[in-house]
């Protein structure tokens, strides 16, 4: 199982997915990179602890695997890495990495002692990538709306707009429904 890339591309995805990496080691997830390749797009995800980050390429020639990093390490490697192209093979219990040199980056384990996986994520972005939406339905949806949000972070699920059928907000006191929809499909949006 292993991938090749231009190291200029992992670069990219790299510096985009290190945004998301919360570095809290309180919650190991935090310090980790899901890495995914499957049907050639590479995907990264990382999470903050409340967030959820993701990136891709596409057009990709990899084998399908899915292999958790620890970031900092990771982007560290990748970051000082100066040949044109970066091959990651997973091994056993470590990630090849031959970009400079041959490097071993060693997996996280969970309890048992074997490999740990990433939660999985998914997004469907061939909704997202083929769906048009127009900027005064979601401008009328939000400014509509606007009034029954939350203001304060105590019950964060309270300062969301739900995009379904109808678009919903709430914030125990008074609700507001808008009968319009905005995406085709449900959507949960935190402003």
């Amino acid at each position: 199982m292993k991938v090749t890339l231009e190291t200029k591309i992992l670069k990219n995805l790299v510096t985009r997915v290190m945004k998301g990496v919360g570095n809290n080691e309180s919650m190991m997830r935090t310090c980790w990179i899901g890495i995914k390749c499957q049907d050639g797009s590479l995907s990264m995800t990382a999470w903050d602890g409340e967030n959820y980050l993701q990136v891709f390429e596409d057009k990709v020639v990899c084998d399908d695997f899915k292999v958790t990093v620890t970031a900092d390490k990771f982007s560290q490697l990748i970051s000082k890495t100066t040949s044109e192209k970066v091959t990651m093979e997973l091994k056993d219990k470590y990630l090849k990495v031959k970009g400079n040199g041959d490097y071993k980056l060693e997996l996280p384990v969970n309890d048992e002692g074997e490999l740990d996986n990433y939660p999985e994520m998914v997004f469907e972005i061939d909704k997202a990538k083929t769906k048009k939406i127009k900027l005064s339905a979601i401008v009328w949806a939000v400014e509509g709306n606007k009034v029954s949000l939350a203001k304060t972070p105590e019950l964060p699920h309270l300062m969301c707009y739900y995009f379904g059928e109808q678009v919903l907000t709430t914030n125990n006191i008074t609700g507001s429904m808008s009968i319009i929809d905005v995406f085709g499909f449900d959507v949960l949006v935190y402003i």
